[in-house]
């Protein structure tokens, strides 16, 4: 029989999970409609709890759900992607020591199986520090199918307590076009006000891409 104490602990240790699970950002695409000039405009937004979060998007960029989050398409880069999810990292571990060993392992399991010629490119501390973020980028280079590639692993605290990934790939030759629309979503991150009313999930088919 197990002890009082050991069945408190383990009762707190669930509270605690839980509570984290539901603190979490839910990195699936969701949207509503919103009136603007009297013009119907559709916006997509991620859940934070009892907030909205939104990012800006151009014409030429679709989003949907897929690897555990959201996959932006841009209809001007063939064969590219942004993906933004969770991380299988936390937030607590430093970009530094043993720990940078661990980023620099799970950055290499998110590269496509069976890719040959994997290089290392860079690894850079802090490429993002807009909202007060911390980051890590690794990247690689790599050849798919045939096709040579490059791939950015960014882990990004938003904040103490939460990480996500921010991944992109593409054609080597299409690379900078790519991280450039990635960064130009990314930066627009903001939390709607509140008045947009409470979040409600939209049916959004499911994406198994990468």
């Amino acid at each position: 029989m197990k002890s009082k104490s050991t069945l408190g602990f383990g009762f707190v240790a669930c509270l605690v999970a839980f509570a984290w699970c539901a603190n979490a950002i839910d990195l699936t695409p969701h949207f509503s409609d919103m009136t603007v000039g009297g013009l119907v405009q559709r916006r997509m937004f991620f859940v934070d709890g009892n907030q909205k979060v939104s990012v800006n998007m151009d014409f030429q960029t679709r989003v949907e759900a897929g690897s555990g989050g959201a996959v932006f398409r841009f209809l001007r880069v063939p064969n590219a992607f942004l993906i933004l999810r969770p991380s299988p990292m936390s937030a607590d571990e430093p970009f530094v020591g043993v720990s940078l060993l661990r980023y620099r392992e799970a950055a290499h399991r998110f590269l496509p199986p069976g890719v040959a010629s994997v290089e290392s490119l860079e690894e850079i501390s802090d490429p993002i520090t807009s909202h007060g973020w911390h980051s890590f980028r690794f990247a690689y280079s790599y050849i798919e199918q045939g096709t040579p590639r490059i791939c950015s692993v960014t882990f990004i605290n938003i904040r103490p307590e939460e990480q996500i990934v921010m991944l992109v790939a593409a054609p080597s030759k299409d690379f900078d076009d790519a991280a450039h629309r990635s960064w130009f979503i990314v930066r627009t991150w903001q939390v709607l006000p509140a008045e947009n009313g409470p979040a409600a999930p939209s049916s959004v088919e499911e994406n198994p891409g990468r």
